[in-house]
């Protein structure tokens, strides 16, 4: 899910049992213990997931921080925990704004909707040996008001844009980004996936061919 769809994998469900007030978590070794308590009580609600920690939230990052010696910035990116304030300049680049848009449209074409995508739920990678990605978490119901997967990632492109120096600073990137959100946020997937591939962009904005019927008409007019 992680290499096509740019989603965390969820890797249990936590269920809140109000009958015994207890938190029940659907793992392999309680499987029978599960199926035991289902057939007591049936008011299990659904409390939260489980999924493997690949990174904080863009909405979690925060400045950087200094180490002991005051030496200057230290070498990880990650901002200290206890913080919450957001920084400016977010190491987000156009090839990872790229990436997300196609998984989301991969997941699209399988009739697939994440339901709440916002900077909170996406998250920023940090592996070792090899470029750093954004990834969707908390995939699940469908937030109050929600435009769509598309109008969301348009909304998400701009606020990138305004917390990264690297897409903002350099004219051409940030008219490629702003021209991106503005297609995202009309529904256009398949035509911001060619604003942000630098070998695509000409073509993404040439005219399609148009009928004989179609040119008399435009004629008319």
């Amino acid at each position: 899910m992680e290499n096509r769809f740019n989603v965390v994998p969820i890797l249990a469900v936590v269920l809140h049992d109000e009958t015994s007030d207890c938190i029940v978590s659907n793992q392999a070794a309680n499987v029978d213990y599960l199926h035991d308590e289902d057939t007591k009580h049936h008011s299990h609600q659904i409390a939260g997931f489980l999924m493997p920690y690949v990174g904080r939230s863009l909405e979690l990052w925060g400045t950087p921080t200094t180490d002991s010696d005051g030496l200057g910035p230290m070498t990880s990116t990650y901002p200290a925990m206890d913080s919450l304030s957001t920084t400016t300049n977010l190491p987000i680049s156009e090839e990872q704004l790229l990436d997300l848009v196609c998984g989301i449209q991969k997941l699209s074409k399988c009739g697939i909707v994440h339901g709440d995508i916002c900077n909170w739920n996406v998250v920023l990678t940090q592996p070792v040996l090899q470029t750093a990605r954004l990834l969707l978490i908390d995939m699940g119901d469908i937030a109050p008001g929600y435009e769509g997967d598309a109008d969301a990632l348009g909304n998400l492109l701009l606020w990138c844009l305004e917390h990264s120096a690297e897409l903002k600073d350099t004219a051409a990137t940030r008219k490629w980004t702003v021209i991106a959100a503005a297609l995202l946020k009309g529904g256009y997937l398949d035509q911001a996936i060619g604003v942000l591939s630098p070998g695509k962009r000409k073509d993404s904005f040439k005219r399609r061919p148009i009928s004989t019927k179609q040119e008399l008409k435009r004629r008319r007019f």
